[in-house]
């Protein structure tokens, strides 16, 4: 895990922190990081008869006291997730984590997870709330692009790091059948089936290039108009415990900084999502937001 030395943490007094605490405590394990930057976003009122919120408390019951002596931590009450950003971009860092409230909940508008996944000119972890510390049934979603490739990687890392027994890969493509497969003389099975094998081969050229070493690996092919419901009914049949997925792909992005996909799952998926950036990628952008 040496890519991952400088971590950040989110964190703003919802239940999903101690799942978050406890996913970076686990990375520490595996990657002995050089330092923890953490920004509390407190949403106790100065006035609260229960006084003031122990966030350093907080830390400590969750994370190591080896680990608390590289933590320097940030409190703000207003603008913590540009907090969050500059920090990234400040203190160079290699991932930030943080939780994301479950697709279903109402909260889950404009939480601050969404900006960070999308604006953070590094790798982001999206932790939900009740989220397993298990790292070793990864899925990686490919569209066969760079980003593709970085995710493939990350993911074999995290998986051959994870310790645990037998790690697992699984590594998805979705393609579409377009309308005009009738005019060639086809059924649309006859139509899925041709295009499956295409991509079946596509991905067996595609993972020959990462070092799978150490891993269990299955490739599988979904005919789906809707890539990211069946990236997402993939994950839940395989009983994967995280989604790694590369934050652009070959087709023009859908939104300012993610791909379409990558942006829809962000909002919908209900596992730990890993979005695998190149370092430093929307550094450009988030200059222009935060206003430098």
């Amino acid at each position: 895990m040496e890519q991952f030395k400088r971590l950040g943490v989110y964190l703003d007094e919802w239940p999903d922190d101690k799942d978050v605490l406890a996913f970076t405590a686990r990375i520490a394990e595996l990657g002995d990081p050089e330092s923890v930057h953490v920004v509390y976003f407190t949403r106790r009122a100065e006035d609260d008869p229960r006084g003031p919120f122990d966030h350093e408390g907080t830390l400590r019951r969750h994370l190591s006291p080896g680990l608390m002596q590289r933590v320097t931590m940030q409190v703000e009450r207003q603008g913590a997730v540009d907090t969050m950003l500059r920090a990234a971009r400040r203190l160079d860092l290699d991932l930030v984590l943080a939780g994301r409230v479950l697709p279903a909940s109402q909260l889950a508008v404009g939480h601050g997870f969404n900006r960070l996944a999308r604006k953070a000119p590094c790798d982001v972890l999206l932790i939900p709330e009740g989220a397993a510390v298990h790292l070793s049934r990864v899925l990686v979603p490919v569209d066969f692009s760079d980003h593709s490739r970085m995710a493939l990687r990350a993911a074999a890392l995290f998986a051959r790091a994870s310790g645990e027994p037998r790690p697992q890969l699984y590594v998805q493509t979705v393609f579409a059948v377009g309308y005009g497969y009738s005019k060639a003389g086809c059924t649309l099975e006859e139509a899925v089936r041709g295009l499956e094998q295409i991509h079946q081969q596509r991905l067996e050229e595609f993972v020959q290039g990462v070092d799978l070493s150490g891993l269990s690996c299955e490739l599988h092919c979904s005919a789906s108009d809707e890539p990211e419901a069946a990236i997402v009914q993939f994950a839940q049949a395989r009983k994967a415990d995280l989604i790694c997925v590369g934050s652009r792909g070959m087709t023009p992005t859908a939104s300012v900084l993610l791909g379409g996909t990558v942006d829809r799952l962000v909002t919908r998926a209900s596992l730990p999502l890993l979005i695998v950036k190149r370092k430093g990628e929307t550094l450009g952008l988030l200059d222009a937001l935060l206003g430098k």
